[in-house]
């Protein structure tokens, strides 16, 4: 049987980042990885294609409704085509987990799978927020977990920590919790917290706390093409303007741009950002989720011209966080 595991988190967890962590110990496994991405513009994806994994990706929608007819097809061409010995699936942020196990435990999949293990990462930094929120979703991804990982311990103090590591723990007292800094952990300690020592029943009843059906209707994308260079100043800019609020309330977004001194890629969570060089060629693609964005806006705020930023040369290195 082909084994399964599930890593979820709510946008910008750090799902994807874990992901590649796992990944860096199965290299004498055939692995391949589902990527699901709610915009129409898949960065995730790209990220993991440019590093050499073999993945499919299904954007546009959440694999746990508007998508799973597209799911369930890409998985069975994975199992028969590629005959992997481990699937790895990042479901889209907002997606339902207990949604997403139903769908495994249909036939023929129920048969051809093993589903190992449901991580569910958790954004110390962020949930005490988002969770009051949006609680259905961290709701379901946590109490349906098989393992809770915590992240970005390192940017908090041990008092939200511990907060966070009780709320999810009230939510689900059987799952082990890890609160310790990633880097802290070798490969082969978080290959052993994702495999653990059980595997799921398919028999076994998952729990459906008091919530609503996938909302993802509540949500909204905005993706533009960036094609040619721009500095990297207006880009920041572009992002301390989105974090106020002005267009939007934007809670995740990635992307990749030239600029003319080299290229970048952006990583924005929650009003808070990073910008890094990267040694490739940069897709010119950006990308948000959000609820109430202001699209036109947007799609001046992206694409418009700024010479006089254009003229100011590339950022300080401190400058590149916020």
């Amino acid at each position: 049987m082909v084994k399964v595991d599930i890593i979820s988190g709510f946008l910008g967890a750090g799902k994807t980042t874990f992901l590649k962590k796992c990944l860096a110990g199965y290299a004498d496994r055939k692995v391949v990885i589902i990527e699901n991405e709610f915009g129409d513009i898949g960065i995730d994806g790209e990220i993991l294609k440019r590093e050499g994994y073999q993945m499919v990706e299904i954007s546009t929608g959440c694999i746990c409704c508007l998508m799973q007819g597209d799911f369930l097809a890409a998985l069975g061409r994975v199992i028969d085509e590629n005959k992997p010995d481990i699937i790895l699936i990042e479901p889209t942020g907002i997606s339902i987990l207990s949604d997403i196990v139903k769908l495994l435990r249909r036939e023929p999949f129920r048969d051809s799978c093993e589903l190992r293990s449901l991580v569910t990462v958790v954004d110390c930094e962020n949930y005490l927020e988002q969770s009051e929120s949006f609680g259905e979703f961290f709701k379901d991804q946590i109490t349906n977990a098989t393992q809770l990982l915590l992240s970005k311990i390192q940017n908090v103090t041990p008092e939200i920590v511990e907060e966070v590591a009780v709320s999810v723990r009230q939510l689900n007292p059987r799952a082990p919790v890890v609160a310790k800094n990633w880097d802290d952990l070798s490969v082969n300690e978080l290959l052993g917290f994702v495999s653990g020592d059980t595997v799921i029943d398919c028999g076994l009843e998952y729990a459906e706390p008091n919530r609503r059906r996938c909302r993802e209707k509540h949500f909204a994308t905005f993706a533009v093409e960036l094609p040619g260079s721009h500095p990297i100043a207006k880009v920041k800019q572009n992002l301390d303007r989105m974090k106020g609020g002005e267009y939007g309330n934007a809670l995740r977004g990635k992307g990749f741009v030239s600029s003319a001194d080299g290229s970048y890629a952006f990583s924005f969570t929650n009003g808070s950002y990073e910008i890094h060089p990267v040694d490739y060629e940069p897709s010119g693609r950006v990308c948000f989720i959000g609820v109430g964005f202001d699209k036109s806006a947007l799609e001046s705020l992206w694409k418009s011209d700024m010479p006089a930023l254009i003229a100011s040369g590339a950022a300080e290195d401190d400058d590149l966080h916020a």
